[in-house]
């Protein structure tokens, strides 16, 4: 409410989302929608000159040289603007009864837009501004502003695989040691665990790791006027003193398996205390981890290896997926194939010659076929599936002898001995194949004595 207007006017902006995700990098996200309502409540009738919508982004950074000297540049990213209640030429003002008015908006936000950031010498921000502009030039108050902050948040495709693979560092040192720095993956989102494992195998004899050390840093890198400005900060640090005290060696003091520790360093939650990887004109921010194996040598002196891998911060996965869609984008695992029925060649061939049954019949029938002693309940009529078929179907699971009759090959002349050579069968069906089938030795005809068979018909 508005002390100006009497306590009669209340101004409103309600967006579906305040948060916008857009997937994969700028150049191929897809653009998304913004959309909203204006609400204006009023207890009384009142005069409207204008009211406006608009919704801006900008980037801006600004750094201090020295006592006076100041570098500061500010952009426009995207601006849009509708006209709710537009002013009139004859300059009378908008009637406005008391009660409730709304109005809808929308807009497409392209996908290129760079996420919200707040750095510590440079922004990014977008804002939903609503004005209401009141007749009458004697109002203390003759204009109501509400704004509504947008946040635009960039996230990553399933298919960015380099973010999600694992990293590792393989080498080795001068002769002293075989050293292996491995990470899970490159993204990390705020308050993450970087896991970091370190395993050491030493070539030299005596030599002792006296400590490991992992460094999360950031750099950051603002532009204003042709001007350009760097700013490094270590972020965390996780150091381990003598990692390997209890590593068993053998009697000539070189160890019997290779030394291993991990490390884990704490992502902050939020910002300012780490800030998000950027890539504009403008910003940005990388961050990395650098790694310090020390090492004391046989005769006493200190050695230090230094490496560092770059990583990925961001402010979060997106939204959280379904566990329905989560499933259906995973891949079963070995240990899952069993739940898939193996193979028979005539069963299927039967299943596709059943053409006239009825989604009712189908509901209707419901046997359970055991096939390599798995029992599993499919949607069959008798009349679909042989009666020679469906005997002994019901075993122990402790018996491994095939359960379903196989089909009679002593009618088959085919040479691929009853395999649909256009499926590939499951694991169980491999395993329970008769060993006395031949099935590496019959190979199907040579492609020369086909085409020399379908041209010499002709």
């Amino acid at each position: 409410m508005v002390h100006g207007f009497t306590k009669t006017v209340d101004l409103k902006i309600n967006v579906v989302s305040d948060e916008i995700y857009f997937f994969g990098q700028p150049e191929e996200s897809a653009g998304k929608v913004l959309q909203g309502t204006v609400l204006l409540t009023l207890t009384e009738t009142i005069k409207v000159k204008r009211l406006t919508l608009d919704f801006k982004g900008k980037m801006k950074v600004q750094w201090t040289e020295g006592p006076q000297h100041t570098h500061k540049q500010e952009r426009s990213i995207i601006q849009h603007e509708w006209i709710l209640l537009p002013s009139q030429n004859n300059k009378r003002p908008h009637i406005v009864p008391a009660g409730q008015h709304s109005w809808d908006f929308t807009l497409t936000l392209p996908g290129d837009l760079p996420p919200t950031l707040q750095a510590e010498m440079g922004k990014v921000c977008y804002q939903l501004t609503a004005n209401l502009e009141r007749s009458g030039g004697f109002l203390l108050h003759n204009t109501i502003q509400r704004k509504k902050p947008i946040r635009v948040v960039r996230s990553v495709l399933p298919s960015e695989f380099e973010l999600v693979q694992s990293l590792e560092i393989h080498n080795t040192w001068s002769e002293k040691m075989i050293y292996d720095i491995s990470l899970p993956s490159k993204l990390y989102a705020h308050n993450a665990i970087i896991p970091v494992s370190f395993t050491i195998l030493p070539i030299a004899n005596k030599l002792r790791v006296h400590a490991i050390m992992v460094t999360l840093k950031e750099c950051c890198t603002y532009e204003a006027n042709d001007k350009r400005k760097t700013d490094s900060r270590i972020i965390k640090i996780n150091r381990q003193e003598n990692p390997f005290s209890q590593a068993v060696v053998n009697h000539d003091g070189m160890p019997s398996t290779p030394w291993t520790r991990v490390l884990d360093v704490q992502v902050p939650a939020r910002s300012p205390m780490i800030f998000c990887d950027a890539n504009s004109d403008m910003i940005r921010i990388r961050h990395k981890l650098k790694f310090v194996i020390s090492i004391v040598n046989a005769d006493g002196h200190f050695s230090e290896l230094r490496a560092t891998l770059p990583i990925v911060i961001m402010d979060s996965f997106g939204p959280t997926i379904s566990a329905a869609s989560a499933e259906a984008l995973t891949l079963p695992t070995y240990d899952e194939s069993w739940r898939s029925l193996p193979y028979d060649r005539h069963l299927w061939d039967t299943l596709r010659q059943q053409n006239g049954s009825t989604h009712t019949d189908l509901m209707d029938s419901r046997q359970p076929v055991t096939i390599s002693s798995f029992t599993r309940t499919m949607t069959l009529t008798s009349s679909m599936v042989p009666c020679h078929r469906l005997e002994n179907t019901t075993m122990d699971s402790d018996l491994e002898d095939e359960t379903v009759t196989p089909h009679n090959e002593a009618n088959d002349e085919n040479w691929w001995h009853g395999v649909d050579l256009s499926r590939v069968p499951s694991y169980h069906s491999m395993m329970d194949m008769d060993p006395t089938v031949p099935t590496c030795t019959q190979l199907p005809p040579a492609y020369d004595p086909i085409w020399q068979r379908c041209f010499s018909s002709s």
